[in-house]
């Protein structure tokens, strides 16, 4: 598998620690993303959207980053993207109302992700990514 593909997946998953997810747009994302890479499913799924897809998404994540993990130990490609993904950056977040997009990038990498959010019951929650 290219390990180009896997880099931003990765860098979506590598974040910064951060507490809740019922702060700002950013703040979701990153806390989202700090629970997909400790493998906390229940606070990952409590940053999405309550529905299954959603749910489905975070079991998906989990498994790519522990994927590119186990790569990493025995292929230095794979431990090389692992680092890069760990020094994404969040930017320029966008509110409109009751929903929100943070953009994550990866030095280097021409390739960016956006994450989408939506404001429910008063707590951005992600519904997409893209």
């Amino acid at each position: 598998m290219n390990i180009r593909f896997l880099l931003l997946p990765a860098a979506v998953l590598l974040a910064v620690f951060a507490a809740g997810c019922e702060e700002n747009p950013a703040d979701v994302a990153k806390n989202w993303h700090s629970a997909i890479i400790s493998g906390d499913l229940e606070k990952a799924n409590s940053c999405v959207v309550a529905t299954k897809e959603a749910k489905l998404g975070n079991e998906m994540w989990l498994e790519i980053v522990n994927n590119l993990r186990k790569r990493a130990a025995t292929d230095p490609e794979a431990k090389k993207a692992l680092k890069k993904a760990e020094k994404a950056k969040f930017s320029q977040t966008a509110v409109d109302g009751d929903r929100a997009t943070v953009v994550i990038s990866v030095k280097g990498e021409e390739a960016t992700a956006r994450i989408l959010l939506r404001k429910i019951d008063g707590a951005w929650k992600i519904a997409d990514i893209k």
